[in-house]
């Protein structure tokens, strides 16, 4: 047994001292209750206690808040479903916004009680404040915690599913041009880590929180493979010519992941992000973004001629819809020029 005056105390525990030379040891793991252990570190009283803390069920996100069969309530178990667990990290954060905002306004409200009428008032409240995209991500939020109570049996139907969503036109990231692409590519010189990165997103076509957590040894056999962060889809990717250059002229190659910082860590999700973004300025083009690439891609996919499903199969995407977008511009461009075409011949055989 470890020596428990000098040995260092298991993980989630930490000493408290109520500032009168008297303490004791607890043990705090994030999402767990909070349990007293007594006894020093490493004694057998004090690991019984531990293991049974370390065993014990997670708490429920905001249990201790809600009034049962609250809307309140009803976010609490979604917190605690799979389904929520099952989200990208990134979603998370998109509909624990939306969620939060809820159960601060309207937790305690009896989730029986929240009518067709109610939710077509909270949307429209919506529109007024945030825009049509904001009420439209409210009421897809509005239509899973209700699904949930559905299922738990507190309500007969789901009245979320009975209003339709505001139409807007979302204006959404910029798309890169390929003007824009030849000008970051001359400012940015293909040995330098703002070029790498550059080519990861471009040529991969996937969403930066992949291409900045790319591990080096995924970048082999002349492909790059991946799960996806978002939808956990697996991908193989073929490198291409511009990609490969960067990757042989780069002078730093992480051990872990490829793309690392000028102190060779890992970047987080806002550092790489802003290392884009102000590469991007730095090349004039303050108006793009990390994420305006992966739309290039897809662009570029589409003007080539290829099919919905061929650019899925690259870019990942879990429905089609906004592929379909790309490929219809594509396809309009290219009717428009055969369109003219054949004009122009028209014209040429009249003159003769």
């Amino acid at each position: 047994m470890r020596n428990p005056l000098k040995s260092k105390a298991p993980p989630y525990c930490h000493w408290k001292t109520n500032g009168r030379n008297f303490g004791c040891w607890y043990f705090e793991r994030p999402g767990y209750p909070r349990v007293r252990v007594p006894g020093l570190p490493w004694t057998p009283e004090f690991m019984a206690v531990y293991e049974k803390a370390t065993k014990a069920k997670p708490a429920e996100i905001g249990a201790s808040r809600t009034v049962p069969r609250s809307l309140g309530a009803v976010i609490v178990a979604y917190y605690s479903s799979a389904a929520w667990r099952g989200l990208a990290s990134s979603t998370k954060r998109t509909y624990g916004g939306v969620i939060e905002a809820l159960r601060e306004a309207h937790g305690g409200m009896p989730i029986a009680g929240l009518k067709r009428e109610h939710i077509k008032k909270l949307i429209e409240k919506k529109a007024l404040e945030g825009g049509a995209c904001a009420a439209n991500r409210l009421l897809s939020v509005l239509g899973i915690l209700l699904d949930v109570a559905l299922d738990a049996g507190l309500i007969e139907t789901n009245p979320a599913r009975t209003v339709k969503k505001l139409k807007h036109r979302a204006i959404g990231f910029h798309t890169w041009t390929e003007d824009e692409v030849a000008a970051f590519r001359a400012h940015w010189a293909i040995e330098t880590r703002q070029r790498l990165a550059f080519e990861l997103l471009l040529c991969t076509a996937q969403r930066s929180s992949d291409v900045r957590q790319m591990r080096t040894a995924q970048i082999a056999g002349g492909c790059v493979a991946l799960s996806q962060q978002k939808t956990h889809a697996p991908l193989r990717i073929p490198l291409l010519p511009e990609l490969q250059a960067a990757l042989a002229a780069a002078p730093v190659i992480g051990a872990e992941t490829a793309l690392v910082t000028q102190y060779g860590r890992a970047f987080t999700e806002k550092g790489f992000g802003l290392f884009i973004k102000k590469a991007c300025v730095a090349a004039g083009l303050t108006h793009c973004s990390a994420h305006g690439l992966r739309k290039a891609a897809a662009r570029r996919l589409a003007e080539a001629g290829c099919t919905v499903h061929q650019i899925a199969a690259i870019t990942g995407h879990a429905t089609l819809r906004e592929i379909e977008r790309y490929t219809k511009e594509a396809s309009q461009l290219r009717l428009a020029e055969a369109a003219f075409a054949t004009l122009r011949g028209t014209s040429d055989e009249r003159k003769v």
